[in-house]
This record gives C-alpha cells, sequence and structure tokens, in this order.
C-alpha cells in the first residue's frame, strides 16, 4: 500500500469517537462536581445526595444489553450520536429540574444514563469496522485517551465555574454555580451532534474520502481474520475456555478501572463537606487512583501469560 501523506479516513473517524467518549466523560463527572452547592442550596440530606449520583448508572447499567441489540439491528451512527446528544440536552434540564421536584431529578439522570450506555458498544462497533489488526492497539487507546481526558477537563474547570455568576441580559436573574457547569458541558455535547451527523461514517467503503488502498487494508486483514476463525469454528467451547481467554483480561481491568474511578469522583466530591475540596487535590486523588487501577488491570492480564 502507498504511503498515506494525509489524515486517513480511518483516524479521522477514530478521532470522531475519541471526540464522543470525551464529550460524554464531561457529561458524567459535571454532577460530581456540581453535587455539593447543589445539596447545599436544595437542602438535600447526604442519602438524597447519594440517590442523586447513582441514578445515572441505574440507567447506564440497564441500558447496555438493549444498546448492544439496537446496534445490530440499526447500526452505531445514530445510536451513537443519540447516546451523546440526548443526554447533553437532559444535562441542560438539569437545574431546571432538581428546583421543582427530588423525584424528576432522578428519573431525568436515570435516563441520562440510559440513554448514555450506548456510547461504548457503538464505539466497538466501529472499531471491527475500521480498525486493521496492525493498529488496533493505537486506534482503541486513542479513543479510551478521550474518557480520560474528559474526566480531567471537567474536575478541572467545573471548580472555577462554580463561582461564575452571569447576569442575564441586565434583567437581574443569575445563572450561577452548578447551573453554568451544566449548561456548558450540556452544549458542548449539543454542538458536537451536527459534527457528527456530517462526519460520522460506519463502514469504509460508504467513506466519500477513503482511497482504494485503505479500503483494502482494511478488509484485506478482515478476511485473513475471518478465515482462520472459520477453520476453527469446529472447536468446542466451554466454560473453561472463556475463562481462560486472554481477551477477558482487558474487560476484568476495565471494569476494575472504571468501578475505582467512579467510586473515588463521586465520594471525593461529597467527602469533605466541612472544609471542601479544591478542584486540584480532586483531580490528583483521581488521577493516582485510575494510575493504580491500570495498573492492577495490567497486573490481572500478565497472570494469565
Amino acid at each position: 500500500m502507498s504511503e498515506l501523506r494525509y489524515l486517513s479516513t480511518r483516524w479521522e473517524l477514530i478521532l470522531l469517537l475519541a471526540s464522543a467518549t470525551f464529550v460524554i466523560y464531561n457529561l458524567r463527572v459535571c454532577i460530581s462536581v456540581a453535587v455539593l452547592e447543589m445539596e447545599d442550596d436544595l437542602n438535600w440530606s447526604e442519602s438524597q445526595t447519594g440517590l442523586v449520583l447513582s441514578s445515572f448508572y441505574w440507567g447506564y447499567a440497564l441500558g447496555q444489553l438493549p444498546s448492544g441489540w439496537l446496534i445490530q439491528q440499526y447500526g452505531a451512527k445514530h445510536i451513537l450520536g443519540c447516546s451523546v446528544f440526548i443526554p447533553a440536552l437532559l444535562t441542560l434540564l438539569i437545574p431546571i429540574v432538581s428546583q421543582s421536584s427530588f423525584g424528576g431529578l432522578l428519573v431525568l439522570c436515570t435516563f441520562r444514563g440510559l440513554f448514555a450506555s450506548g456510547t461504548f458498544p457503538s464505539c466497538y462497533y466501529f472499531f471491527s469496522n475500521w480498525i486493521p489488526k496492525t493498529e488496533k492497539t493505537k486506534m482503541v487507546t486513542t479513543v479510551m485517551g478521550g474518557m480520560y481526558l474528559g474526566q480531567v477537563t471537567a474536575l478541572s474547570i467545573s471548580h472555577y465555574i462554580e463561582d461564575i455568576n452571569i447576569d442575564i441580559l441586565g434583567t437581574g436573574t443569575a445563572i450561577h454555580g452548578s447551573s453554568c457547569i451544566f449548561y456548558l458541558f450540556g452544549l458542548l455535547g449539543v454542538l458536537w451532534y451536527p459534527m457528527w451527523l456530517v462526519y460520522g461514517v460506519e463502514y469504509p467503503e460508504d467513506h466519500p474520502d477513503a482511497t482504494i488502498e485503505e479500503i483494502d487494508l482494511i478488509n484485506r486483514i478482515d478476511r485473513a481474520v475471518g478465515s482462520s476463525s472459520s477453520s476453527s469454528s469446529d472447536a468446542k467451547t466451554t466454560y473453561s475456555a472463556i475463562i481462560q481467554n486472554p481477551f477477558l483480561n482487558p474487560d476484568v481491568g476495565h471494569s476494575d478501572t472504571d468501578t475505582s474511578s467512579y467510586t473515588d469522583i463521586d465520594t471525593s466530591t461529597t467527602g469533605d463537606r466541612d472544609g471542601g475540596v479544591s478542584g486540584h487535590e480532586l483531580l490528583t486523588d483521581v488521577q493516582s487512583d485510575m494510575v493504580m487501577s491500570k495498573v492492577r488491570g495490567r497486573g490481572i492480564g500478565r497472570s494469565r501469560g
């Protein structure tokens, strides 16, 4: 294959996916920072605060299997678009709903998680369509890097946005603190959506700028992998083989990472109600825990070797 002298269409698509994970993690994390001010302003108890923080994950957990089924039936482009766009719209409504109904806020946050649950199943669908085996490591880590960049960005920026007060057109009605956080990151997701509609393409063959050489690179490797897997299709799959499968190790490590990072984010923001938590301290703690989670995940993988 001739050397590509420009950004290839597969890398263009990968960067779009990375931007999707960046945006969705901004939307996930922002409420973890804003919840302290909301708790004080709305006189929530600690149990109510815990319900608000956990409600996103109720919907997120419930939506995993339905998301995979919808992607198989209807494709991933619009599922991914909706999994970012709709949570962004719902994020914009959080300041209004939280003032009127606590139960309504829980329902809203649950639906944020439900619609956001399609993000990573969609990304994996695009991985199978677009990524050559020889570039899998670089491309997958680029997409996954977007989510950690989103966490760091939301935690860093939200700390400063909390102190902002905006007078709406001189009317005396102010948008302040936690409301500004939701409006900023919600608007980011809304602005991302048109870009995805224009440039997101499910298959290399459908991309107007994909070269024959690039399409052949992706499909040639796919066919080679498919032929090798079909030759062993008669092998009987057992539960022991599934457990010992090396491809299971990244899943275990990723689950460990998610559990540690989300628990740390939600507990760090609510753990020091008397003195408050600075953005720098919170960011440092979360980054440290994410690094340790990665180390634990890699340790699982090596133990199989």
